[in-house]
């Protein structure tokens, strides 16, 4: 039903106003009045059940589309993360290994310096143990000859 009912009373008063007509309130005409309200009325309650369900069905249609333009949004930039994360990683590890190559030929350069002055210390101890045992034989000699003229 209607929310609000057919008035009949306003409906004769408006014929009386703009026809000049007098309807009774026991006319059949106003039996055809209530007739087309019930019409009209059962129509826009079919009409409204069919926009209802129609609209339903387009709401749940649009939920649908709308969740796949989410999740391939979702998909898309989970996967343009993963491949720019997937590029970072990576251009970082190539990075990490020249730092880790650079730092292995400084250390083997380090070496092999340390090495030539290891050489050289040793060749620098050698120079110097035989400059000292020669100036101790030297200095033995030279005593030697020193006591030799004081004593004979």
């Amino acid at each position: 039903m209607s929310e609000t009912p057919l008035n009949l009373d306003e409906i004769r008063k408006e014929i009386r106003q703009k026809h000049l007509i007098n309807i009774p309130k026991d006319d059949p005409i106003l039996a055809v009045a209530t007739m087309i309200d019930l019409i009209i009325e059962k129509t826009a309650d079919r009409y409204t059940e069919a926009l209802t369900q129609s609209l339903a069905a387009q709401l749940d249609k649009s939920k649908e589309i709308g969740e796949n333009i989410v999740n391939k949004a979702a998909n898309f930039i989970a996967e343009n993360a993963k491949n720019n994360i997937n590029l970072i990683v990576n251009d970082a590890i190539a990075n990490l290994n020249k730092n880790i190559e650079e730092s292995l030929n400084i250390q083997e350069q380090a070496l092999i310096k340390q090495q030539e002055l290891l050489t050289q210390s040793t060749q620098t101890a050698k120079h110097s143990w035989y400059g000292a045992s020669i100036s101790l034989l030297g200095g033995g000699i030279f005593f030697g000859l020193i006591i030799s003229h004081i004593f004979f």
